[in-house]
């Protein structure tokens, strides 16, 4: 106060990669006290502390989300973006990339584990999340709602990059290693719960929660930018949905492919 200073302007960029403000307020009101009093606060007490007086119905199921949805993004930092500095939100675009990619098969390989805990946690945070949502004042839905789908978008990029893995490691242990077609297409096709279908479903599920959770707090502009990554992310998988089933239509039910699942089906967007 002494050299007359009147506040300070803490500010947050809307880029068209990461639209969702609300997400960051906690970071924003962090960022605000520490400036203004010269002093970081303690992190685990700030947040105690802020999702008491925000959502005092449902505080500690608050607390718990934020905390999980902070280790979830420790695990994913450990798998993205190790190449993106520099790069305007190179993380979040890594997270539409083509997790089939021999870069990104590797790397999925040397951090499955990191991979899992991202989406464990983060499907811990939508828990608490989901719970909060029963207890909270109503004028909060909105608000816990975005967080929601934050949470759901982390487990998805991760669980993508892991169904990946899973197909190509399910048909090159079947086919090349046991040399017999165990139900492989099966597994990996059927309508019902085949991993093609799960990924497919949930990319539907998200671009729909997506959209309502932007139209609550933006205008439309930028929204279709985003919604698009969507709709190029199901091309991806419905596309190799066709090229598998292609094959196994072609061929004998008996028959035992020769080639690993990368490299028959090539799958891109």
């Amino acid at each position: 106060m002494k050299n007359h200073t009147l506040g300070f302007i803490h500010s947050v960029w809307t880029d068209a990669v990461e639209p969702f403000v609300r997400s960051s307020w906690l970071f924003m009101a962090y960022g605000c006290i520490g400036a203004w009093q010269g002093q970081v606060p303690d992190k685990t007490k700030f947040t105690v502390a802020y999702s008491s007086i925000l959502y005092p119905e449902a505080a500690a199921e608050m607390h718990k989300a934020f905390d999980y949805l902070a280790q979830s993004n420790v695990y994913l930092d450990k798998c993205l973006g190790k190449n993106t500095n520099g790069m305007p939100r190179g993380t979040i675009i890594e997270s539409w990339s083509n997790p089939f990619l021999p870069y990104y098969l590797k790397n999925t390989n040397e951090h499955s584990d990191d991979f899992r805990n991202a989406r464990k946690l983060s499907e811990e945070a939508q828990g608490q999340l989901i719970l909060a949502l029963a207890k909270c004042n109503k004028k909060d839905n909105a608000f816990i709602n975005s967080l929601l789908v934050a949470a759901r978008l982390m487990t998805y990029s991760a669980t993508r990059y892991l169904w990946a893995k899973t197909m190509c490691d399910r048909w090159d242990e079947s086919m090349l290693r046991r040399k017999k077609n165990d139900f492989v297409v099966y597994d990996i096709t059927h309508i019902c719960h085949g991993l093609l279908i799960d990924v497919m479903d949930e990319n539907g599920e998200l671009k729909t929660a997506y959209q309502q959770a932007w139209l609550s707090e933006n205008m439309p502009y930028r929204m279709n930018t985003i919604l698009g990554r969507f709709d190029v992310e199901y091309a991806l998988w419905q596309k190799l949905f066709l090229k598998v089933i292609d094959y196994r239509i072609q061929n004998k039910p008996e028959h035992v492919a020769d080639q690993s699942f990368q490299a028959l089906f090539r799958p891109d967007f």
